[in-house]
């Protein structure tokens, strides 16, 4: 029963897209902890929405900060050690479940890599509004482009578990 469930489940199921597209979207929908739509208000001027988002990025900041001085290396080993078991795995075993886990677990591991560094960077330059503008800008665009880039890969890794049978014939 087992092997089964983990050869069926994985790219064909609608279950795996549909938590890709959740998990993306409130990745996009949340950047430093300040939702998409309070940090468009305080951009255009919003005297309370600017209040509220810097209220908000300190708090985001120090709490990753703080925590990342407590346990940073003991998490940074336990996610290595993750990632390299789902991908040792999922590759070499050729058990998709964990390949699709690849495609998700690695993207978002690596965004919490950047938000940790530009957390201490925010944390470091606190109060220049401007500058900091730049950085939610920026980090929001390699957000998106990192979505692209691996919704693209697992698509494109779908089509080629799909298609490796036939390819097997040659």
């Amino acid at each position: 029963m087992y092997p089964d469930i983990l050869i069926v489940n994985g790219f064909d199921n609608p279950w795996y897209w549909l938590l890709v597209i959740v998990v993306w979207l409130r990745s996009l929908q949340w950047t430093f902890g300040i939702p998409k739509y309070m940090m468009r208000s305080a951009i255009k001027g919003d005297a309370q929405a600017k209040s509220d988002a810097l209220a908000l990025l300190d708090i985001h900041t120090r709490s990753v900060v703080s925590e990342f001085n407590l346990y940073g290396s003991t998490l940074v080993l336990f996610v290595c050690f993750v990632l390299a078991s789902i991908t040792t795995l999922g590759f070499s075993h050729d058990i998709t479940v964990l390949q699709s886990i690849f495609f998700i677990a690695v993207p978002m591991s690596l965004l919490g890599a950047f938000d940790v560094r530009l957390s201490y960077q925010i944390l470091s330059k606190k109060g220049d509004w401007d500058a900091f503008c730049k950085v939610y800008r920026k980090y929001f665009w390699i957000k998106v482009a990192f979505a692209s880039v691996f919704i693209f890969a697992s698509m494109q890794w779908a089509r080629y578990l799909e298609l490796r049978p036939y390819l097997e014939l040659f």
